[in-house]
């Protein structure tokens, strides 16, 4: 008896502290917003409509009434939820540690303050997990804070390489690879921000006599004359017999990227049929002899806002064959917003869903008038 009320005192304490939390972490655009905290006032988005990775997870679901807690206590995690039917609306699958695990194998059993039951939580697809600095393995227990967890034996509570205000517990491991493209992709937030998978291979992307190196950024006073044309693309390791997609977008590196739905940016460049000769596109002094312009090339201004970094994403897609029509694909001319997975969704009998080159760089933009500047004559 004396251990069942120990258990349930340890329950509560910890209830405690993640609504301690929630509340003093979750509204005011930081990490625990950006990962999908819903605003001050409202409930918990799970269950209703379409998730935070626009999944269907059961459009009828309804979370508990004035509740305060996500379903899912780690905020990189959804619930998996059941099929709405006739008469019962979706709802999480409940589960137990000891004696009905979870069927999904990317699903984890876990305890929710939302509903006081188990149920079965999976990472989201619009968010990445927090992971430990390089060369550390992750194991992802929120530590420190009002999180007072002790992390195994050999771990340490250390910040996630994503997000310094977020400590998970970490083990050194010198054996952990990090391939690439894909660590620059996710470390930039590329990966799953944007795009749902990273290119299979690096591409070069050339402005003028400049091959640009991985995530090279552009002065402000060099935007205007080195970005003015579209790019020439070298080192491609396709197949100069099949047409590819070409794709260029950018977002401001610094205003808020995890935001409820799928992320927004703006469309650069767009070219379908593109085909390669010896690995190069649009070779400098050549005519263009492949390729069609879907959203001709877009140059980024040197007063582009929001003021500061923009990451500009080149990616290259295989296409399931030649395109006829340039209205095949679905872009809007006039808008330059572009949310690349819904594309990608929209498309996917044209072209393959995963990259297979890619390479990205960035720009600095600048108020011409900065504060304090005279803008009189004299």
């Amino acid at each position: 008896m004396a251990s069942f009320s120990k258990a349930i005192i340890a329950i509560l304490s910890l209830g405690t502290a993640v609504q301690a939390l929630e509340y003093s972490r979750g509204n005011n655009g930081d990490p625990w917003n950006a990962w999908g905290n819903v605003q001050q006032g409202s409930h918990e988005a799970f269950g209703s409509g379409r998730g935070n990775g626009g999944d269907p997870i059961g459009g009828a679901g309804m979370p508990v009434p004035g509740a305060n807690f996500r379903q899912c206590v780690k905020p990189w995690q959804r619930p998996v939820m059941t099929i709405a039917t006739i008469s019962m609306p979706a709802h999480a699958v409940t589960c137990h540690p000891d004696h009905r695990p979870c069927e999904l194998d990317v699903a984890e059993c876990q305890f929710s303050f939302s509903t006081f039951q188990y149920i079965c939580c999976r990472d989201r697809e619009d968010v990445k997990p927090p992971e430990c600095p390089k060369y550390h393995s992750t194991l992802r227990t929120l530590c420190g804070g009002v999180n007072d967890v002790s992390c195994p034996r050999s771990y340490r509570c250390l910040p996630s390489r994503f997000d310094p205000n977020i400590e998970i517990c970490c083990k050194p491991n010198s054996t952990i690879v990090y391939p690439e493209p894909d660590t620059s992709f996710r470390d930039n937030f590329i990966v799953p921000e944007h795009l749902p998978a990273s290119p299979m291979t690096e591409i070069k992307i050339k402005f003028k006599s400049l091959t640009m190196a991985p995530g090279q950024l552009v002065a402000t006073d060099d935007i205007d004359d080195l970005l003015k044309h579209a790019p020439t693309l070298l080192d491609f390791e396709g197949d100069d017999s099949k047409f590819y997609t070409i794709v260029l977008f950018g977002f401001p590196r610094n205003a808020p990227t995890f935001v409820k739905g799928a992320n927004r940016a703006t469309l650069h460049w767009l070219v379908h049929n593109a085909n390669p000769s010896n690995g190069t596109f649009f070779a400098d002094g050549y005519k263009r002899t492949s390729g069609r312009e879907t959203f001709a090339y877009l140059r980024p201004l040197r007063d582009e806002k929001p003021f500061g970094i923009h990451t500009m994403v080149l990616i290259i897609f295989e296409q399931n064959a030649e395109m006829i029509n340039k209205a095949d694909f679905k872009v809007s001319q006039t808008n330059h917003d572009f949310v690349l997975k819904q594309w990608l969704e929209d498309n996917q009998e044209l072209i393959s869903t995963t990259p297979v080159a890619g390479s990205f760089y960035g720009y600095a933009s600048a108020d011409p008038h900065p504060e304090g500047t005279d803008l009189m004559p004299h």
